[in-house]
This record gives C-alpha cells, structure tokens and sequence, in this order.
C-alpha cells in the first residue's frame, strides 16, 4: 500500500486528527496514550466522557468484540517502536478522539443506536478531519434514519472549516443506508495475495480498498494493539474491512498532512487516482475500464490504494470544481402491466419524469441554482424484466454537468423469487455497473424505495441515455420501478459564471409504436391525459378563454359608457 514509502515524505500524520466511532477504547494503552486527545472525546452511550470499553471479563466469547476500538487504534495511530511487538500506525503522530457510541449487550452482542451514531458523526466537526467507522449496520436495503442523513451532508458542509469532514465506512451487506450516501468513502478489503476475502460482496459503492489481513500483498499477518490481554499488549487475530477502514483512515491522514487545503470532493478524487489494479495479481484481470478509462472492480472498487501516489497527488493537488446534481424523479408510480394495444412492441406505458440539475456546491460556499435539461425517460417491462430509461441533455445555452463521480437511484422490486433478482445501470457511455447480483435479496428482504448507489462512473459523460434494469432469472416480477435518480459530478461553469435559472420542460407525447421511446405514454389509468383526451380539452380551455374575453369586452364597454337613468 506504500505506506513506507509515504513516510519518507516525511508524511506521519502529524496536525490531524481521527474521529474513531467504535465501543470504547483502551486509553491507558502505553502505545495509544500519547496519542489519545481526551478532550476531545466522547461517550455518546452513557453521556459521560468515560470512553473505555468497560471489559466485561466474564463474558469471554465478547472481549474480542470490546476489544474492536483499541485494535483500530493501533492500525491508525501506534507509536511503538520498531523493538515493540505491536506495529506502528499508519498515521502514527496523528491525534485520536475516541467517540463511543455503542455497548455490549450479552444477549444479543454490540449495539448502538442511530442517535448516538448521529451524535457521533456530528462530534466536534471543527477539529476532527476523518470520522473512522468500521462498523456495519446489519439490517440491509435500509435507508439512512434522517438525523444521521442531515449529519452527514452537514458535515461536508461545514466540517473542517468548510472544507468538509470525511466519513470512512467499510463494505457492507448490499443496500446499507451509510454506504449509499454521496458524502461517504466506502472500502472493501484484499487478502495478502490480492485475492477477494470470503467476508467481501459486490458492491458498488466502494470506492478503494486497503489490505484487510496484513501490512503487505507478499506477507501474511499483522499485529495491532490488544487491551484484554494481562500478559501482553497486543494482538495478532485483528482483521477484516474493519482493518481496511483504519488502514484508508490513516492514509487519509497522510494525506491532509501533504495538503491542509483538500476538500472532501479533492480527497475522494485523490483516492480513485492513486487506487491501482496492477498488484491484485489474479483480481486484476476482473477489474473493468469505465469510458473515462478508470478500471473498477465489482468488490474492490477503483483497486488498492497506495499511500505513496496519494501524497505525491495531494503535494500538487489543483482543486476540483463546481459540483452539480442532476436529479431525475417520476410524477407518477404505478406497478407495471402490459398495454393491451401495444403488448407486442410496448409491454408496458412509459412514466414522466422532471429532472433537475442543482449546483451543491463550489468550493467552501453553498450556491443554489438548476440548470435546464431536457429529460426522455421510459419505462418497459415484462414478467422477468423491467428497463427504466433517463435520456438527459444539456440545454444548449447552459453550462451543466460534464462529468460524473457518484450515480444513485431510489428502486422498489417486489418479486416471487428475490434471490434470482439482479439489478444494475448502463451508463451513456455503456459502461455497466452492477447494483445488485443474484442471491444478495433474501426473501426478508424488503426493497421498496431504497436509495443504491454506484461510483463506478467516475469520470464519465454525464449525458446521454441512463438505464437502470431490475430483473429476475426465476419468477415473477410483481412491481418495479426506479423513482429517481440522482448524478452528482463536477460540471463546466467557470468560477464567477451565473448558474442558468430554474427551467422545467414538460415533453410532448410521443406517437406509439415508435422502436425508440423518446416521450410521455400514459395508459387509460393514468392521470395525465393521453394525446386524444389533451386535444379535446386543449379546445375546450381555448373555447373558454374567447368567451372570457368577449364577455370582458362587453363590461369595460358598459362600465365606459354614458348611461340614462332607468325610470320604472
């Protein structure tokens, strides 16, 4: 991961501090200590600032769960030396406030709720640079609770003095609420020979990986810091993408280091470019180049990051510019049947979207503003299959979004056979992204409105034709549908330009039957009218307005006029 060869930029960590959201910590750690900012922490769980994990010894099968947040401490920020069994952290000059936000319960294992991992993620967000999370929620196709939803765009707000705070959170179980979220780095771990661990799915939203079993791709085994232990001080059976979240995290601090200035957006566009596929030895034939020519892979994302590139890229680093966010939403949601007229060549009507581009943000200052675009969207299914289509195009008199980095969508998939269900996007570029793949839907599963996200796009013509196909290989699908989907990427207005004013453009309908959808068809259920029903009432409003205007006439000339007396 060139950690090494970052350090000898000088790189340590030093003026950084890590946010570590875990169940406690070990502070009294001879390794940990110096680096321990007790002033700056928090126990969220119990309101006090006792941060330890509070060892329950007589429960031995958890010490190793209570003992997870001295083990990522180690990873982030030891400062042994090299006579000391345990390895020096990644970051080891970094400062650690160690936020506890969950606990353990016998019965049942760690828990936390979702207002202190809200609180948490909200804590000290002048100060803290990167918010460490290797935890996962265990529910999947879960939406993120609001709170922590506001947390985290509120923190790429204003954190970091406007710079905005960086959230790490591991891979997890397809659908999580935390990963799908624009304003959060995802990684997933690689074995030490650059093989796929069995713990890692698909999943598109990661955006890295770091090692999850060891320091290097040729050697096997890594030591950490332990605080369970009477007769020692460390610990060699720490792994996993927790390791990975602490290993990106202190490289991530390595990098502030090199450059103060980045913004979270710079940081995640150092990540992709210093992310590589060449070492993952058998993994880097699956990796896939996008139209930007940026390969990802469908568990590792842009490959392994190496801390070395990373540095150098920040050093030098020219800041990105504006971001925008096209959003395309539908008017109208229905569960789809074929169309009697049509079933042959349309199985089923096609819905009206609005779609929207709104400038997020340029640099540190929000701005508010939407672009024009000109949005073809459709929809066609069948029993095993339905395609959702978003056409966007720039107006031609309006600087919009040029390039992509995140592409999110909100899908609802009821079918008779989850496990058999597939889902993925084709960008216009015709770069495939898979969301979700067979077996990742259990049947407790319930997928209604959950928002999925992909970066694998990054870099990519925002424009053209978006399709999103949900699909099953066994059954039958009983509802589908995509209710909007959401590009953020930078685009080309330049700094002091004026965003183009808000536009929305309806479409025409199209006339049926046509091999390429490019407009609104409603069938008889829908609300909007069809193009026979429009024409008929086009009329009848023409026929009214005349008639408000000939009886207006009438009234301002007698109101004008000199009029006699009426006598009975």
């Amino acid at each position: 991961m060139g950690i090494g060869d970052a350090w000898n930029f000088s790189m340590t960590g030093e003026n950084v501090t890590l946010g570590v959201l875990d169940v406690g910590v070990d502070i009294t750690h001879p390794y940990l200590l110096d680096n321990i900012a007790q002033q700056l922490s928090w126990n969220y769980d119990s309101n006090t600032s006792d941060v330890s994990p509070g060892y329950q010894r007589s429960y031995g099968e958890f010490l190793q769960l209570q003992d997870h947040g001295t083990n990522v401490c180690g990873l982030l920020s030891a400062n042994s030396n090299e006579s000391a069994p345990c390895a020096k952290g990644v970051a080891f000059k970094s400062k650690l406030a160690i936020i506890k936000v969950a606990h353990l319960d016998v019965k049942v294992g760690i828990l936390a709720d979702d207002d202190n991992i809200a609180g948490g993620l909200a804590h000290r967000t002048d100060t803290i640079s990167v918010y460490v999370n290797a935890f996962t929620y265990r529910n999947t196709f879960r939406n993120l609770n609001f709170a922590t939803e506001v947390v985290l765009e509120q923190g790429t707000r204003i954190g970091r003095q406007g710079k905005g705070s960086m959230f790490v959170f591991p891979s997890a179980k397809i659908g999580g609420g935390l990963e799908n979220k624009i304003h959060t780095i995802v990684v997933s771990g690689v074995n030490p020979n650059g093989s796929v661990p069995a713990s890692v799915a698909s999943n598109a939203a990661v955006l890295t990986s770091a090692l999850a079993y060891s320091f290097s791709l040729m050697s096997a085994g890594m030591s950490t810091t332990a605080g369970i232990y009477s007769d020692r001080k460390c610990t060699d059976k720490f792994g996993g993408t927790s390791a990975s979240t602490a290993f990106l995290s202190g490289i991530l601090a390595l990098v502030l280091q090199a450059n103060p200035g980045l913004s979270w957006r710079d940081v995640m566009h150092i990540i992709v470019q210093s992310s590589e596929h060449e070492s993952l030895k058998s993994e880097s034939s699956n990796f896939t180049p996008n139209a930007a020519g940026k390969y990802f892979h469908a568990m590792f994302g842009f490959g392994l990051i190496n801390a070395e590139k990373a540095v150098s890229l920040a050093r030098t680093w020219t800041p990105v510019g504006n971001m925008f966010a096209v959003t395309g939403t539908h008017l109208s949601q229905r569960s789809c049947r074929p169309l009697v007229d049509y079933v042959t060549s349309h199985p089923c009507w096609l819905l009206k979207y609005i779609v929207t581009n709104q400038l997020v943000r340029y640099n540190t200052s929000e701005q508010h503003s939407n672009d024009t675009f000109r949005r073809v969207s459709s929809k066609i299914c069948n029993d095993m299959s339905c395609s959702f289509g978003f056409e966007i195009k720039c107006a031609h008199y309006c600087s919009c979004a040029s390039t992509v980095e995140q592409v999110q969508v909100s899908i609802t998939c009821h079918t008779s056979n989850p496990k058999t269900t597939s889902v993925y996007i084709t960008s216009p570029s015709g770069t495939k992204s898979i969301l979700v793949q067979e077996g990742q839907i259990s049947t407790k599963d319930i997928v209604t409105d959950v928002l999925m996200r992909s970066v694998n796009f990054w870099g990519e013509n925002a424009t053209g034709l978006w399709i999103i196909n949900i699909s099953i290989t066994d059954g039958t699908i009983f509802n589908a549908n995509v209710s909007s989907i959401i590009i953020s990427g930078t685009n080309a207005i330049a700094s002091g330009d004026m965003p183009c004013e808000e536009l929305h453009k309806s479409m025409t309908a199209s006339p049926p039957g046509q091999a390429t959808v490019s407009e609104d068809l409603m069938d008889s259920n829908a609300k909007t009218p069809k193009p026979r029903e429009k024409s008929a009432l086009e009329a009848t409003i023409a026929v009214l307005f005349l008639v408000c205007i000939l009886i207006g006439s009438i009234i301002f000339f007698y109101l004008n006029a000199d009029h006699a007396p009426v006598i009975p």
